[in-house]
């Protein structure tokens, strides 16, 4: 009812579909969410993004909107369905990507490029989250 896109991951003609339904939401005007990583980081580090959002977005034409959300790890265990509490969230909305930007057509290309943004990116929010914790101590 909520029009998610589903995949399951280990049906290749399942990726395909999430593709192509993905890509008429976008030509609609319909913006998507994506976890590129495909699941939950088991360090907490930003993992391998897969290349199906990017595959998706060059395709489709259209901005790439990088956000990062730092601190949900404990919230709802893998495997759990009882929330925690108590955590530090933080959330960051980088600048869009347009695609004029892309310098690529390779899905992969683009997500590495994406996967190092993030990166730089968390370790600066996490050193920020750091000496906002000292000044306020």
């Amino acid at each position: 009812m909520a029009g998610y896109i589903t995949v399951d991951r280990g049906n290749e003609e399942s990726k395909v579909e999430m593709i192509e339904k993905s890509y008429r939401y976008l030509k609609r005007g319909i913006s998507i969410m994506i976890f590129p990583e495909g699941t939950r980081s088991p360090d907490k580090e930003i993992g391998f993004f897969k290349r199906g959002a990017f595959q998706i977005a060059i395709k489709a034409d259209v901005p790439i909107l990088p956000v990062l959300i730092d601190g949900t790890g404990g919230i709802l265990p893998k495997h759990g369905l009882i929330f925690g509490s108590g955590y530090h969230i933080s959330i960051r909305v980088l600048d869009p990507i347009q695609p004029a930007s892309f310098t690529t057509d390779n899905p992969e290309d683009l997500a590495i490029k994406l996967s190092s943004l993030m990166t730089r990116e968390l370790k600066e929010l996490r050193a920020r989250h750091l000496s906002t914790l000292f000044l306020k101590a």
